[in-house]
């Protein structure tokens, strides 16, 4: 008798139990928390700017004479930041570019704030060295950067 033609093909395809699944690392998910508690930042940022949020002195003067360029910096970098987080949550290779583009965007921002007289003027008037309060912010950047390279290195990443 000749083979049965309804039979379905025989195939070494593989099972889904077979297919090793890669855990998402303890530390990605703490990256990505401290960027999605950031978000809310956004609201506090421009209630600040309209008043509704209560201020005084120096704090007061900073937010009320805050230009266009700073609000868009607030908002792009909160929502760039964000996204970076959310392709490192997806364990994505983009995640890399993403995080030295947030660095880069920080040091623009940076530079902004340092040539911006209403900025300069809240930070003496805080009594606070803006240059010490940077350092931690960029060390922990730069170690972020560092730990998805190496998570790319070890194939965790995927495209």
């Amino acid at each position: 008798m000749a083979d049965n033609l309804y039979k379905a093909p025989e195939s070494e395809l593989a099972l889904e139990d077979d297919v090793e699944e890669i855990k998402r690392p303890k530390l990605v998910w703490v990256i990505f928390i401290i960027y999605l508690i950031s978000l809310p930042g956004m609201y506090f940022h421009f209630a600040m700017v309209n008043g509704s949020f209560p201020a005084d002195g120096a704090t007061k003067e900073y937010y009320s004479n805050i230009g266009i360029i700073d609000n868009i910096l607030v908002v792009f970098g909160t929502l760039y930041g964000f996204i970076a987080a959310l392709q490192l949550f997806r364990l994505k290779k983009s995640a890399l570019q993403l995080y030295i583009g947030l660095i880069v965007l920080s040091l623009i921002t940076a530079v902004y704030n340092f040539t911006n007289a209403n900025y300069m003027a809240f930070m003496q008037e805080q009594g606070t060295n803006i240059y010490y309060s940077m350092v931690p912010g960029y060390l922990i950047m730069f170690c972020i950067v560092g730990y998805i390279y190496r998570l790319s290195k070890k194939g965790i990443l995927k495209s």
